[in-house]
């Protein structure tokens, strides 16, 4: 695929070559796991599986391959979009735990591991994410995203409503567990954290 046009992929290639070379094999390295689907290398692990619908300001912990427990916060709740009827926007902050228990939560958008994603629930039902708590106040959120390359306009919301002005975050649509899983593993490499 030619990312010539690609934002998103031209900005991944800048970040990419000013990384150290140790850090940008270990990316490769799981770039090559995650296109073989040996997912052991970069899926979430299983906390415990839940049926109840998450809401607006839930706070979440996941599990990624390093055994802590990353806070999470869906930012946007039940969005009907062209990708699915009940979809969420979270956001993963680089604020972790060795125990559930001892998780100490306030929203800290400078300190965030992977920008807003927009994700279904089966990541709940699943097991891959385990609410711990709720918060009524979001505080005050970046504004975020969807870029969509074969459009005619770039920017979008996760209603599918064109955004004139690039917001803080642009990400791609949605993404799957595996997706969500490398990607975060992806930033754990770069931050030195696996």
């Amino acid at each position: 695929m030619n990312n010539e046009g690609n934002i998103l992929a031209q900005a991944w290639k800048k970040r990419y070559e000013a990384l150290a070379p140790d850090i940008q094999k270990r990316l490769d390295d799981l770039s090559r796991h995650f296109d073989r689907g040996e997912s052991d290398h970069y899926k979430l692990q299983y906390i415990k599986k839940s049926y109840v619908l998450p809401e607006t300001g839930d706070v979440f912990v996941c599990k990624p391959v390093n055994d802590l427990y990353y806070c999470g916060v869906v930012l946007n709740a039940h969005i009907k979009n062209m990708i699915g009827d009940d979809m969420y926007v979270v956001l993963i902050f680089n604020s972790h735990s060795d125990s559930i228990d001892k998780v100490d939560f306030t929203p800290d958008y400078e300190n965030t591991l992977l920008e807003p994603q927009m994700i279904s629930r089966a990541l709940w039902t699943k097991g891959w994410f385990k609410n711990i708590m709720h918060i009524e106040d979001l505080g005050d959120v970046p504004s975020y995203g969807f870029y969509k390359y074969c459009y005619d306009h770039p920017y979008w919301d996760e209603y599918d409503n064109k955004i004139d002005k690039r917001p803080e975050y642009l990400t791609i649509g949605a993404t799957t567990v595996y997706g969500l899983g490398y990607e975060i593993t992806k930033e754990l490499i770069i931050s030195g954290q696996v």
